[in-house]
C-alpha cells in the first residue's frame, strides 16, 4: 500500500484496532504512526502532506506511537509552519551536522527517509538543496555516484552563526494586550501552560532593556520556537507580531476570550482559536495543544 500521508513511499499496516477503524502504519519516510481510517484523504496539497509527514518524524523519539484523529489533524494543519526554501536548506545542513561524528566525517543521505526530516515535498527538492549547499561550499559530495557528503569548515561557521541568532530554541513569544485586566490571564493561564511543556515564556513588557521596543520585539520573535497570540481586546500590535512570526514560518497558537470571539479580525478567522472563558480553561486547552503540535 502507498503511505496515506506522503503517498510517495510504500508503507505497510502493522496492525489494526477499534474494530478496524484505527491502523498502525510503518512508512520509510513518515515513520510509524496510528491514524483513523480515511482521515488523510482530505490532504489535497503536496505541501500539507509534507508538513504532516515532517511532524510525525519529529516525534519518532517519543516512547508512545503517535495517533492522529481528525481533530488532531485539523489542529496540525492550522499551526504547523510552512517553511521557505532557505529554512529547509538550513534544516538539511543541520541534519548533516548531527550525523557528523567528527570534523571531516562522511555522512550518507537516505532520500527515502530524509525528505521528511527537512520538510521537503519530494526527493527532487532535497536534491536541489544538497546541490545548493555544495555550490555555496558548505558541504562536499565525497563520491560522484554515491549520496555521501561531508560538511566543510564554512558550513560549520555558517551553522554556528545561525544557531547563535536563534537562541536555545526553548522560548515562546507571547503577544497579547498589556492591560492590567489581562495580567492574571498571562500569569495563571498562558505562562504556566507554556512552562508545563518545558518552554520559556517571554513577554516583551516584562524584560528590562534599553533597546528600541520594535527592534527588541523582532529580535525575540526570531529567537522563539513558537508564539502564543491572544487577541482578546483586539490590539493591532498583537496581529502585527503574529503576522511577522507567521511570515518567518514560526508556529502561532491563537487564543481569544469567548466574549470577544465575534470581534476577531476577518483575515485571521480562518485559523483555529483556543476560545476560553477563564484562566483555568485557557491553561488546560493551551497545555494540551502545545503538547500536541510542538516537539517537546
Amino acid at each position: 500500500m502507498s503511505c496515506p500521508v506522503c503517498r510517495e513511499t510504500l508503507g505497510h499496516v502493522l496492525n489494526t484496532s477499534d474494530h478496524g477503524n484505527v491502523s498502525r502504519i510503518s512508512c520509510p519516510r513518515c515513520g510509524v504512526f496510528e491514524s483513523s481510517d480515511g482521515i488523510f484523504r482530505s490532504l489535497k496539497k503536496l505541501e500539507d502532506r509534507a508538513r504532516i509527514s515532517a511532524w510525525i518524524r519529529s516525534k519518532e523519539s517519543d516512547p508512545d506511537v503517535i495517533c492522529i484523529d481528525q481533530k488532531k489533524l485539523d489542529e496540525l494543519l492550522l499551526i504547523l509552519p510552512s517553511y521557505d526554501f532557505h529554512t529547509k536548506r538550513i534544516l538539511l545542513l543541520e541534519l548533516i551536522f548531527k550525523r557528523t561524528g567528527y570534523p571531516g566525517a562522511i555522512v550518507e543521505i537516505n532520500f527515502a527517509g530524509d525528505v521528511a526530516l527537512v520538510w521537503a515535498s519530494k526527493s527532487d527538492e532535497l536534491k536541489y538543496y544538497l546541490a545548493s549547499l555544495v555550490e555555496d561550499g558548505f558541504i562536499t559530495k565525497v563520491f560522484e555516484h554515491a549520496d555521501k557528503y561531508k560538511i566543510n569548515f564554512s558550513g560549520l561557521e555558517y551553522l554556528k552563526k545561525y544557531q547563535s541568532s536563534k537562541g536555545d530554541g526553548k522560548q515562546c513569544f507571547v503577544a497579547m494586550s498589556f492591560s492590567p485586566g489581562l495580567l492574571s490571564v498571562y500569569e495563571n493561564g498562558i505562562k504556566p501552560a507554556i512552562e508545563d511543556n518545558g518552554f520559556i515564556s517571554y513577554r516583551v513588557d516584562a524584560d528590562q532593556h534599553v533597546d528600541r521596543i520594535d527592534a527588541k520585539i523582532v529580535s525575540e520573535i526570531k529567537k522563539s520556537k513558537f508564539m502564543v497570540a491572544d487577541v482578546t481586546e483586539q490590539k493591532s500590535g498583537v496581529y502585527y507580531e503574529a503576522g511577522f512570526a507567521h511570515g518567518l514560518g514560526i508556529p502561532v497558537i491563537w487564543c481569544v476570550r469567548d466574549d470577544d470571539l465575534k470581534n476577531v479580525h476577518f483575515d485571521t478567522r480562518q485559523y483555529n482559536h483556543i476560545v476560553w472563558k477563564n484562566e483555568d480553561e485557557l491553561r488546560e486547552k493551551l497545555t494540551d495543544l502545545i503538547n500536541v503540535v510542538m516537539d517537546v
